[in-house]
């Protein structure tokens, strides 16, 4: 069995894959929780304050267990992500690299396969994700053995699910106007509220698409406050330029999937947040007084 380093993206989920270390790290943070519910099924559930300065430093908000394990999910997608970018193109190092990720998910997913109750959290999925990643993505890497990894992995976890996870997919905001007038909103906000490094005008193009995002499109948000992204999000919805999502959850997880705060690390936990946010409360200047006038006048032949 390989043991990963400590700086493997892989390392928090094959530390407590196992049944024991999942049931203490469980245990750990139920005792340690701020306040305790009980679920539907009399279990008790756990919620821990957590409180990002980087972020909003007044604000505290309850993450679950789930919330936490989501996380370090994302961390452990964008810590693959960056790895296999920080290699530059090294065809040999890369191929070591997925190899020896491939081997864990392998190992997590045989211990996951042991216990049922490894799934109850999103654990299945999270790593049926992850596994997902490399054939989807750095598909020209693979050799037969890697291959043969990801088809035992997708084996040994196949037909399980998740309790509240039915893998649904995650689809990009669908755009209701004429796609030439995304561009235009992208001269808009680059450099504002977006950080523009030559490949985000085209990523931009991928958040109206209405298709599956399957890896995250990693968009710089300038703005610190979390508040200013959900009220543009909020401010295209009402001009009627995209489609709205209802479920607030189901917002949360497609704002994930394509936006990143300014340092390319992922926002933590803006399922928590979204539900916390406040149109009244929110501190968003620069889109208020600069921007939110130019883009209701980009658009001001939909709302006439």
């Amino acid at each position: 069995m390989i043991i990963p380093r400590r700086n493997s993206p892989l390392f928090f989920f094959i530390l407590n894959s196992n049944l024991s270390s999942y049931k203490k790290l469980e245990q750990d943070f139920i005792e340690s929780a701020d306040k305790v519910e009980i679920g539907p099924d009399q279990e008790r559930i756990g919620f821990v304050l957590y409180c990002d300065p980087g972020v909003n430093p007044y604000q505290d908000y309850y993450i679950s267990f789930s919330d936490m394990l989501y996380q370090e999910f994302l961390k452990s997608q964008y810590g693959i992500i960056n790895r296999i970018d920080s290699l530059q193109y090294d065809t040999e190092k890369i191929k070591n690299f997925i190899h020896e990720c491939l081997i864990i998910l392998s190992q997590i997913a045989t211990e996951i396969n042991k216990e049922p109750i490894l799934n109850k959290d999103g654990l299945y999925q999270h790593i049926i994700q992850l596994n997902e990643i490399f054939k989807k993505h750095y598909d020209r890497y693979l050799d037969d053995e890697m291959r043969q990894l990801i088809i035992k992995t997708s084996q040994a976890l196949k037909g399980k699910k998740s309790k509240g996870n039915e893998g649904k997919k995650i689809e990009s905001f669908k755009f209701l106007l004429e796609p030439q007038k995304i561009d235009s909103l992208f001269n808009i906000i680059k450099d504002k509220l977006i950080f523009d490094d030559g490949n985000t005008q085209e990523k931009f193009r991928q958040v109206f698409s209405a298709k599956e995002l399957t890896e995250p499109l990693k968009i710089r948000w300038m703005e610190k406050s979390l508040a200013s992204l959900f009220r543009f999000i909020d401010l295209l919805t009402e001009i009627g330029v995209i489609e709205q999502i209802h479920e607030k959850a189901d917002r949360a997880k497609v704002i994930t999937m394509i936006f990143s705060q300014k340092d390319g690390k992922p926002f933590p936990n803006i399922g928590v947040r979204i539900h916390d946010y406040s149109q009244k409360e929110s501190k968003w200047e620069i889109v208020e007084k600069d921007l939110y006038p130019k883009v209701k006048e980009l658009f001001s032949d939909k709302m006439t």
